[in-house]
Formats: structure tokens, C-alpha cells, sequence
């Protein structure tokens, strides 16, 4: 990957991420270690092309031409529509929120999410936020299915993110990354929002491509007691046994998402 279009999707990737509040150009460059003329100039340049959009608030969000091709990459694909009916009785039977989650190279990206019914909704994530990867239950268990080496990687590489969530560093994420792989699945206590706990299993590998899609239920701190943790897991399975009987509907689009991670440079 050449200098430019690396550096272009870091801003790409970093602006979604910051879809809802918009990011200004001062703190986008500060985050990307880029010098502010430089940052300019290639927003002014995505601008240009429709990919981003500066706001009167002078902050930027993704623009029109990333609207229209994740349409129609949406469309392309029945990913969704098939997992839909599964997250939807997983949040009826556990009452909690639901999220599809799918690894893109260092970061977790939310596909889907359905609510359940206990009052106090747990919406942390939106319908194609992202996050570094590990940041979130399902997304910590997808960090797991990494070796030691990679994972850490990862995670040294989304240090400069870490501080936009609540209790969220290098050490945390590192021995998340071990509880992980010792319980079976991924869980964040009131880490990334407080107040939350997030818990999230990834399909198993030979599944689709599974390493690489995690489904998690997120609802209020007191409320995931260990009781209600031990069912919540198992109602993750449940469901992934489920999505394991038509595993092959879904392998060509995950294989789109399994190019090997490098190590993000700083410019």
C-alpha cells in the first residue's frame, strides 16, 4: 500500500469514527500525527471527490460518495437480511441490545443491532460505527482468535485512539486479550462506556470465515450479574449455532474483510 492511500484511509477510517460529533481538523491531524497543512490538504482533496464533507461547524464527516457506495455494497450482499431474524430472537430472549460485529483489518465495524426489551437501552454503538479492535465484548473475543503477537500489534498500533473511550489503554486490552482466550468469550465492565458491560463470542473459526464476525449483548453494569452472564454466553452460542447452518451464505463477503493487518505508520 503506497503513502498516500494508507494516510487517506487512516483519515477516512478515523472520520467514521467520529461519524455523529464530526472531527475538527486541528484534533484529526493531532490524532494522525499529521502536520495541519498536510491534514488540509488531503481533506480538501476528499472533499473535492465527495468523500468527506466540512460542516458549518467546521468539523468533518464522511460525505455523499461514502454514502452511496456502502449502499451498494449493503446491497450486494444478504449478510444482514440473514443474520437479522438471529439477533432479533437472541435480544428477545436475553432483553438486552444486540450488535452483529465484523473485524476490518485493526477495528471492529457494528453491521447490525437490535434492541430488546429491558427499559434501560444499552445503544453504545450505531448501525456502522467502529471501534479499535477489542474495544467492545464481541469485539475483544475477535481480538482473541489472533496469536499473541499479531493481537498485540494491534493494539500498540490503536494506542493514539484509546483515549476517546472510558477506561480504555495498552495494559487493559492486552490482559482482556488473555481473559479472552482463557473464558471463551470477550466481556468490557464498564470499559468503553461507563455504566456498560459488553459480552461478545466470534463464530468459530471453519465458520464462514468466523474469526472474523462476533455477535454481543450489551446492557447496565448491575444488570450482568453472573448468572445473567452465564446465560447471555450461552444464548450466544445458541445463536451461532444457528448462523453455523448456513455458514456458506456467508463466506465470499467475509473474505473481503481478511487482508492481513500491517502495522499503522505514523506520518
Amino acid at each position: 500500500m503506497t503513502v498516500g492511500i494508507e494516510r487517506t484511509s487512516l483519515v477516512l477510517r478515523l472520520i467514521a469514527s467520529h461519524q455523529r460529533s464530526g472531527i475538527g481538523l486541528t484534533k484529526l491531524a493531532k490524532t494522525l500525527s499529521l502536520e495541519v497543512p498536510t491534514a488540509h490538504r488531503v481533506l480538501k482533496e476528499l472533499e473535492i471527490a465527495r468523500m468527506v464533507q466540512r460542516d458549518a461547524d467546521k468539523r468533518y464527516r464522511l460525505g455523499s460518495l461514502m454514502l452511496e457506495l456502502g449502499v451498494t455494497a449493503m446491497h450486494s450482499s444478504s449478510l444482514i437480511d440473514s443474520f437479522r431474524p438471529v439477533l432479533a430472537g437472541l435480544a428477545a430472549r436475553t432483553g438486552d441490545t444486540v450488535f452483529l460485529i465484523i473485524r476490518s483489518s485493526d477495528e471492529s465495524v457494528c453491521l447490525d443491532r437490535a434492541e430488546g426489551s429491558f427499559p434501560i437501552k444499552t445503544l453504545v454503538m450505531e448501525k456502522g460505527g467502529r471501534r479499535p479492535l477489542g474495544v467492545g465484548g464481541a469485539s475483544m473475543h475477535l481480538l482473541s482468535q489472533l496469536g499473541q503477537e499479531e493481537a498485540f500489534e494491534i493494539i500498540d498500533g490503536n494506542a493514539y485512539r484509546y483515549a476517546e473511550f472510558h477506561d480504555v489503554n495498552v495494559e487493559a486490552l492486552k490482559l482482556g486479550y488473555l481473559q479472552a482466550q482463557k473464558d471463551g468469550y470477550g466481556i468490557n465492565r464498564n470499559r468503553q462506556t461507563s455504566g456498560v458491560t459488553a459480552v461478545g463470542v466470534a463464530l468459530p473459526q471453519g465458520v464462514a470465515g468466523g474469526t472474523q464476525l462476533g455477535i454481543g449483548v450489551a446492557c447496565i453494569t448491575p444488570r450482568m450479574t453472573e448468572s445473567h452472564l452465564d446465560f447471555v454466553v450461552e444464548e450466544i452460542q445458541r445463536a451461532i449455532d444457528t448462523v453455523a447452518r448456513d455458514a456458506e451464505t456467508f463466506s465470499t463477503f467475509l473474505a473481503k474483510f481478511s487482508a492481513p493487518v500491517g502495522k499503522i505508520k505514523e506520518y
